[in-house]
Formats: structure tokens, C-alpha cells, sequence
């Protein structure tokens, strides 16, 4: 009988911090800050992502289309991009445009109509909810306006880069940017 009492507690000492380590993954997780900046990126990653599938219904849902956030450190820089492989007939200056615009108007929808909206729009997407940002930070929508740049990528099929069809187009700018604030790039 001492020996089954002895393996009881012996399992109990075994199993008991492990069953106790997993029952506080929620406090775990809740002794890590998120930061402003954290809670922002991963609002842009899920805005893109949604804004890609709408834009692209068809070819998101064939896997055609990529899309997310990147931050670079090194040109302090957040990149949203949305990348689709089109036929080469579409990889053209006007069409990237259009869809860069499509893109920025689908971001910014709701929201009041102007100049400011996607400077706006930044400025929600990296407010904690519930928090006031009043006195706290001086034009955050225009300083985040200048650091945010939407990239739209229509690159070829697999298939067509390697029968040689290597054209890529890209376009680049402020979120809400005009056709004229719209950097364009062919490559190959």
C-alpha cells in the first residue's frame, strides 16, 4: 500500500506543474505588454489582409493574392502591399494605379471623405480602444501619413516566369494618394 501512495504522489508531483503552468498561459500572456506600436501593426495586417480579399475575391480565393504588413528598421518604414499575379495585358502603369486607388479608397471607407482620411484612418487603427490620444501626441495621423506606404505588386504566374514571362509591375505611395503622388516601377 505505501509503494501505490508513494507513486500517486510521485505522478502528482509530475503531472501538477505542468497542469498548474498550463491553467496560467492567460496570465502568462497578460504579463506581456502589447505596445501601441504592436496593437497598430497587427490592425493594418488584418485591414489589408480583409481589403486584399475584396478587392481580389476570385484570385484570393484561388491563392493568387498575398498581402501584409512589413516594418522596416532600417528606413523606419511600414509597408502595406498587396501582391497579384495577373496576366501580362494587366501589368500596366494605369492598372496598378487603378488598383492602388481601389485599395487606399477600400482602407479609408467610412470615414470621413477628404485629403486627411487616411491620415485618419492611421491615426484609429493605432489607437488602443478606449484610449484618448488628446494632448498625448501632436498630429499623429500626419506623422503616421508620412511613415505608412501602400505598394501594389501584379506580378506573373508561376507557370508564366518560367516560360519567360518575368514583366513586374509595382506602385508606391501614401495611403489616399493621388495618381500624381504614385511611384511606379517596372522590373523583371
Amino acid at each position: 500500500m505505501r509503494w501505490i501512495s508513494g507513486v500517486l504522489a510521485a505522478i502528482v508531483l509530475i503531472c501538477g506543474p505542468a497542469g498548474a503552468q498550463e491553467a496560467n498561459i492567460v496570465t502568462r500572456m497578460m504579463s506581456h505588454p502589447v505596445t501601441v506600436f504592436d496593437w497598430g501593426m497587427a490592425q493594418l495586417d488584418r485591414d489589408i489582409t480583409r481589403t486584399a480579399r475584396r478587392v481580389f475575391p476570385e484570385a484570393s480565393r484561388r491563392g493568387q493574392v498575398k498581402a501584409g504588413t512589413i516594418y522596416s528598421w532600417r528606413r523606419q518604414r511600414i509597408t502595406l502591399f498587396v501582391s497579384n499575379t495577373v496576366p501580362t495585358s494587366q501589368r500596366t502603369a494605369a492598372e496598378c494605379r487603378r488598383i492602388f486607388e481601389q485599395v487606399g479608397t477600400d482602407l479609408t471607407s467610412g470615414l470621413p471623405i477628404g485629403s486627411d482620411s487616411a491620415d485618419y484612418y492611421l491615426e484609429s487603427v493605432f489607437k488602443p480602444v478606449g484610449n484618448r490620444w488628446a494632448g498625448r501626441f501632436e498630429n499623429i495621423g500626419a506623422k503616421l501619413g508620412e511613415l505608412v506606404r501602400l505598394e501594389i505588386l501584379l506580378l506573373p504566374s508561376s507557370f508564366g516566369a518560367v516560360s519567360g514571362d518575368t514583366k513586374r509591375i509595382s506602385c508606391e505611395g501614401r495611403i489616399g494618394a493621388t495618381a500624381d503622388g504614385v511611384a511606379f516601377k517596372a522590373g523583371s
